[in-house]
């Protein structure tokens, strides 16, 4: 045995607060190539109260007093390296599970591992290109392919069709039997089920220790749990699915952790052999409901007496949704397209914003109608400072003159956009395509029923040719948020002409 294994006695470690016994396992050439390891040397920290007092100056037996340091229960831990993660790297969640697990050791007694498998197996080397991938959207040579998940970034980088974790733990549980501590029991803090499956099918009593795990779930690592979900390979307690859910419900999800919930919701709709317990499986859905659809709020229109209470779905789409509206609806759906010019102003009292449309009428799908072509129309938004109330009336226009001379408001910004409007054309639902200075692809906004709304993006998402380009509302693209500076047109009669031109050929066929 001593040739494997060598000891130190730590007193008054100042990590685990006590005295602790190093041991470090040094693995063979042929353990390296079986499990993957990423250097030979296999720590573990054994932390117990009958420590101090078995291991006294002169000469000790380790190998004779481990199987004694510890009674039935041995609360555990098999940490994988995580090199990046204990250098601070908030996208990991490998080091907050570390530094909870020797938070509980404090008070308790245990062993914790660390084990050389850096990246599920595949290095730090590997590990690096794959948080580029994930994190920045670059790939080795510094090209933007967009952000991939885990998963993506490994099918990429080697080509795997299905994602393979190399690890093994095998190694640990022989280490165990060598110490003569295969007999305990295990309380093992994890959250993977096959570390679990793994120690009782090589005849150890393993439990999950889940009732006093304190996960430190934050925007930035939140789609490490989520990618552990789609694949099936950690079952989480409720109050983590619930933690998750609320940063998802919060929208405060960032988007590599959007990617893999909507990953997760097509595996629950299209994958019959996919597992999941019940529970995770509610509470996903039901946050991603949430937030297909923005808040519902209350709208007064005034110049028509209507009360109504909707919401809005927003998000960028490509010039192809012209024609996927009309394969849905075997006609244009459009009743007219404007240039419109939107201006800002706040109430410096009350926070309430004022946003006054100007629009001009460029073309109009029904022939019976063309003399309004070239007409003008004004529109007052006032939204309140929670964004929950919306009133809207028309306005004359000279009305952006007076507000500028108002001293109750502040004038923040000016926009423009070319808008194609579907009004009371689709069922349950208005539509406007957007054309944005400075932006490649347009902006839809959905007006209706969430359920209604719901119903419109199923239709589109049929669709074999998909311009739909987020299946979730997107905040960042409300009118509110395009830009905190002025936005124009570079050049606006070019821009104007290739859009009549786009409204054209939609009335024509």
């Amino acid at each position: 045995m001593n040739d494997k294994y060598s000891f130190y006695y730590q007193e008054n470690n100042t990590l685990f607060k006590d005295n602790i016994l190093v041991v470090c396992y040094t693995a063979s050439a042929q353990d390296i190539k079986k499990y993957s390891l990423t250097s030979n040397n296999i720590v573990l920290f054994l932390k117990s109260s009958k420590m101090k007092e078995m291991v006294k100056d002169g000469t000790v037996n380790y190998p004779k007093i481990i199987p004694k340091l510890f009674n039935k229960e041995i609360l555990f831990r098999i940490q994988s390296e995580c090199l990046l993660g204990m250098y601070g790297d908030s996208h990991c969640d490998c080091e907050t599970q570390k530094q909870e697990f020797i938070k509980l050791l404090e008070s308790n007694e245990g062993i914790f591992v660390h084990i050389p498998q850096e990246a599920q197996g595949w290095g730090l080397f590997y590990k690096c290109k794959e948080l580029e991938l994930q994190v920045n959207g670059r790939t080795p040579e510094g090209k933007f392919i967009g952000k991939l998940n885990r998963d993506e970034a490994q099918k990429y980088l080697i080509k795997n069709n299905k994602f393979e974790d190399k690890r093994g733990y095998e190694l640990i549980l022989n280490i165990l039997r060598d110490l003569k501590l295969d007999k305990k029991k295990y309380i093992v803090y994890t959250e993977s089920a096959n570390k679990i499956n793994n120690m009782t099918k090589n005849g150890f009593h393993a439990v999950k220790y889940s009732e006093f795990i304190k996960d430190n779930i934050t925007s930035e690592n939140a789609s490490e749990y989520l990618v552990k979900i789609l694949n099936s390979t950690h079952t989480y307690p409720e109050f983590v699915i619930n933690n998750l859910c609320d940063i998802i419900k919060e929208r405060k999800y960032n988007e590599r952790t959007l990617n893999t919930l909507i990953d997760i919701i097509n595996r629950i709709n299209n994958d019959p052999k996919y597992q999941i317990d019940e529970y995770t499986k509610e509470s996903i859905l039901d946050a991603y409901n949430e937030i297909i659809c923005g808040e519902e709020r209350n709208y007064v229109l005034k110049y028509s007496s209507i009360k109504k209470k909707q919401n809005k779905f927003t998000c960028e789409v490509n010039p192809l949704i012209f024609k996927q509206l009309k394969l849905i609806a075997n006609k244009n759906v459009f009743d007219r397209i404007c240039y419109e010019k939107m201006f800002y102003f706040l109430n410096t009292s009350n926070m309430d914003i004022k946003k006054i449309r100007k629009s001009k009428v460029l073309d109009i799908n029904d022939e019976n109608s063309a003399f309004f072509v070239g007409q003008e129309y004004n529109v007052e938004r006032l939204i309140s400072s929670e964004k929950k109330t919306i009133i809207e009336d028309t306005t004359s226009g000279s009305k952006v003159k007076t507000m500028f001379e108002n001293s109750d408001y502040e004038y923040i910004k000016y926009q423009e956009m070319i808008t194609f409007i579907s009004e009371d054309e689709m069922p349950g639902v208005n539509i406007y395509i957007k054309r944005i200075p400075n932006r490649q692809n347009y902006v839809m906004d959905v007006y209706g029923p969430k359920e209604q709304i719901h119903k419109f993006i199923e239709k589109l998402t049929k669709q074999k040719t998909l311009a739909l380009l987020s299946f979730v509302n997107n905040i960042k693209l409300e009118d509110d948020n395009y830009s905190e500076y002025n936005l124009c047109f570079s050049d606006l009669d070019l821009v104007i002409q290739e859009e009549l031109n786009n409204f054209k050929e939609m009335k024509g066929n």
